[in-house]
């Protein structure tokens, strides 16, 4: 595997407490963690779980979750005391990346302004915080439900603080071409989370939430997608959310241990690919 590349695991692919999530993955050469808000009070509350993280010396690079937020209407005051609470929390712990979720709620509004006005506004706090957010569109999201929508959004607000995450997940199960990505520059592709999955008879959310798999498993050509965004200069963090209820019933030291040597397969596969595209030359 290439030194230079970051990896993260998001602590919800375990059932597990922090402190033992933490253990697991820095044994199994995990570089940081991706935290949510519910990780914090099991914890101990927010200067403990700040302490463990600390000591640990593993990277936060993003916190989890704010929902609901662009189009929010009469639900705006209530979303942007949320995303302070969870931005106050970040500059305790050190975490780096807000990640958003596309809303979801049917009562939003469709109206491009107010969904960019939002996303601009949201921008402007984490910008007074030294902070980034990265948005994610769900393929369940009520009106940006892909990549071609969210960065259009990204586009409108050109704001420094306001990027994407891109899942694996969600742009394979929307079939989505991977030319999306020629259109999103590399400075605004905050974080990459990378899983896999096979064809089931489910709705897209039950598969998303249950059954996903390493990324070096399942039908998607996953490590297309790293050969694709590193041929164009990512170099930021590859995190692993790979939500499984089998994985949910092993200790967290045996899925740390699967998941990071995914990783190593997954890239073990890209290089090889990208040295026999060099020879082909």
């Amino acid at each position: 595997m290439r030194k230079s590349r970051l990896l993260a695991a998001d602590t919800r692919t375990f059932n597990a407490s922090l402190p033992d999530v933490i253990e697991a993955t820095k044994a199994a050469g995990f570089d940081a963690l991706d935290v949510g808000i519910e990780d914090i009070e099991p914890a101990g509350g927010l200067e403990a779980a700040a302490t463990l993280l600390g000591h640990s010396g593993m990277d936060i690079p993003t916190f989890r979750l704010l929902r609901d937020f662009e189009g929010s209407g009469d639900a705006r005051t209530a979303r942007v005391a949320e995303a302070e609470t969870l931005m106050d929390a970040m500059a305790v712990i050190g975490a780096t990346t807000l990640q958003m979720c596309a809303n979801a709620d049917p009562r939003s509004s469709s109206d491009h302004t107010e969904q960019v006005n939002d996303l601009r506004l949201l921008a402007d706090m984490a910008q007074s915080r030294g902070l980034l957010i990265g948005f994610e569109p769900l393929p369940w999201s009520q009106w940006i439900n892909d990549y071609d929508k969210a960065w259009a959004c990204v586009e409108a607000v050109n704001h420094p603080c306001l990027g994407l995450v891109l899942d694996t997940f969600h742009l394979f199960s929307r079939y989505t071409s991977l030319d999306v990505l020629d259109k999103v520059t590399m400075d605004k592709l905050f974080s990459v989370q990378l899983s896999n999955a096979v064809t089931m008879s489910l709705p897209t959310i039950e598969i998303a939430r249950h059954h996903r798999l390493f990324p070096s498993e399942g039908e998607w050509p996953v490590a297309k997608v790293v050969r694709h965004i590193e041929a164009r200069g990512y170099e930021g963090y590859y995190s692993l959310e790979v939500f499984n209820d089998k994985f949910k019933k092993l200790e967290p030291t045996e899925v740390a241990k699967s998941a990071y040597s995914s990783f190593c397969r997954l890239f073990d596969s890209e290089t090889q690919k990208a040295g026999q595209m060099v020879g082909q030359t």
